[in-house]
């Protein structure tokens, strides 16, 4: 069915014209072979309400109440017949709005994967020795957003050059450089899913925290203005409660941050209120609280590992480096026991008897000449042992034990 012209005199709509335009927006509300928006549900239902209302009391409406009717049906008339919405969408503009929707499916699903894949890319560069060349262009100092901006920078320079200038294309030279690092033998592919990791980032993230953050004000009141007139887009006739309670919201917002007087069809000409600042400012307090409440864990984590390896480093030190040997005498008759005083008593030291002090004489002698297997030379091991060294210093310094009496 054609759909129906306004008419300009009122008399013309007589009540056979109102059957039809029933007709017409029943067909169109029933109709199971083309989709339509909330918006044209809406219209649709209004002006099909609106005609049958003025049918139904066509005889004894007052006249200035049919006049205001039909006015009303005239100007729904008016949009039926021009607004966008309600015309044949176009097969490419169908198709590119049927693109994105699935685009944004596959971000949904595989978004996270691909940051996964991405990170992959970003920490075997970090680990690569030799450090690769422009390494930190894809480095965590920047988010994937600003690297697949450079990305597509540098596309030009690289389809005609190639790595052969790497200063000109960095970002790219650096992607090429550890893609296999990732497990991406080609690097184009690598580069694809660095974009539509950026992509899934700018749709998903991008958002009015970020706008606060920068702070782009202009851009939020833009935002607030464009949501509040295209909510009802989005809203079909079954969610018009949820439809005026994000109204309120909106509106709320809307008020709370920004004076619209100069213009409420026009968020250029809205002027920030102080709230909105505030805001910027406890959302700027917070980050700069985070990074420091980062840079503490950062430093407790690293005093940590520090603590950790002092033991393992001690460790390799003493069996790499061994103390300075001893001062060995001539052999000869031990030296009388008046020389066994000792040099630099250590408090609390293990004593050592004669018969022990022989074993740590031999112990002490296979440690300077390397004679102990350092394979099983654990670290509790070789505690040990520095503690032989250092309790017999401390008693006899480094005078050798007196020989064994001679076996009868």
């Amino acid at each position: 069915m054609a759909t129906p012209p306004p008419l300009l005199l009122d008399r013309s709509y007589t009540p056979e014209v109102l059957v039809d335009r029933i007709d017409y927006a029943s067909q169109r509300l029933n109709s199971t072979t083309r989709f339509l928006t909330p918006n044209s549900r809406k219209l649709l239902t209004i002006y099909h309400d609106a005609c049958a209302s003025l049918h139904l009391h066509y005889d004894g409406a007052a006249e200035q109440q049919k006049t205001e009717t039909i006015k009303a049906i005239r100007g729904f008339e008016v949009q039926i017949s021009t607004a966008f919405f309600l015309r044949d969408v176009s097969s490419d503009q169908l198709l590119q709005e049927l693109i994105t929707l699935r685009q944004m499916t596959f971000w949904a699903r595989y978004g996270d994967y691909a940051g996964h894949i991405a990170s992959k890319l970003r920490q075997g560069s970090a680990m690569a020795q030799p450090p690769s060349q422009y390494a930190n262009k894809i480095s965590g100092e920047f988010p994937w957003t600003k690297i697949s901006e450079a990305l597509k920078d540098e596309e030009q320079e690289w389809k005609m050059y190639g790595s052969k200038y790497p200063d000109r294309v960095p970002t790219t030279f650096a992607v090429y450089s550890n893609s296999q690092t990732a497990g991406i033998q080609d690097y184009k592919n690598m580069i694809s899913i660095i974009h539509l990791y950026a992509d899934r980032n700018q749709a998903f993230h991008r958002g009015l925290q970020q706008y606060l953050e920068e702070p782009d004000y202009g851009r939020i009141a833009r935002c607030l203005w464009e949501d509040l007139r295209d909510l009802s887009s989005v809203c079909p006739p079954s969610m018009a409660g949820i439809e005026l309670t994000w109204r309120s919201v909106l509106e709320q917002m809307r008020d709370e941050w920004f004076d619209i007087s100069p213009g409420p069809e026009n968020p250029s000409n809205w002027n920030n209120k102080p709230a909105i600042r505030i805001v910027h400012d406890r959302l700027q307090k917070n980050k700069a609280e985070h990074q420091r409440n980062l840079q503490l864990i950062a430093a407790k984590a690293a005093s940590r590992l520090a603590m950790d390896q002092e033991p393992e480093a001690l460790f390799i030190q003493a069996c790499t480096q061994p103390p300075t040997p001893f001062q060995l005498p001539d052999p000869g008759p031990g030296a009388p026991m008046s020389s066994y005083k000792g040099k630099g008593k250590v408090k609390a030291q293990k004593p050592i008897d004669v018969s022990d002090r022989r074993k740590a004489w031999d112990t002490i002698m296979k440690q300077q000449l390397g004679q102990l297997p350092q394979l099983e030379m654990t670290l509790s091991k070789q505690r040990e042992i520095n503690r032989i060294v250092s309790a017999y210093r401390a008693v006899y310094g480094d005078d050798a034990p007196p020989p064994s009496p001679p076996t009868v």
